[in-house]
């Protein structure tokens, strides 16, 4: 809100991201430790992304999104999520990887869109921006 407070006529869009697996939320790992503990944990399981964004205007939520998507992580060797770790960095990534570069070679199966992985559901967003005119065509 205070993005939109300080900018009162703009519209200001807000995301952010969570992983929850068996009802444990990871958050970004900050640590190459911590990511290879987190991929240890989620290693041949099923986990779900969760995915949220608003939409402001003149200090004021206009409207708000979530949107989930499951996926399904491969069981792969401690020396590969290691291998992996090193490979993508994915530190500032909650659930530890990267799915847009390297990741998404970690899963067998993902059920839902994966623009909510990337961390903004852009359909969802683009459709609200369009039925309040917000964005229209040229």
């Amino acid at each position: 809100m205070f993005i939109s407070h300080e900018n009162r006529k703009s519209y200001v869009i807000g995301a952010d991201q969570i992983c929850i697996c068996k009802g444990k939320v990871y958050s970004k790992p900050k640590t190459k430790k911590k990511a290879i503990e987190q991929l240890s944990e989620l290693n041949g399981k099923t986990h779900k992304l969760v995915s949220a964004f608003s939409i402001c205007y003149d200090n004021h939520v206009v409207c708000n999104h979530v949107e989930e998507v499951k996926l399904k992580m491969r069981k792969l060797s401690k020396k590969s999520l290691k291998d992996y770790v090193e490979l993508d960095l994915p530190l500032s990534s909650c659930g530890s990887y990267r799915f847009e570069v390297n990741g998404k070679y970690l899963f067998s199966e993902v059920k839902g869109n994966t623009s909510t992985i990337l961390g903004l559901p852009i359909l969802p967003l683009l459709n609200i921006l369009f039925k309040k005119k917000i964005i229209t065509y040229v």
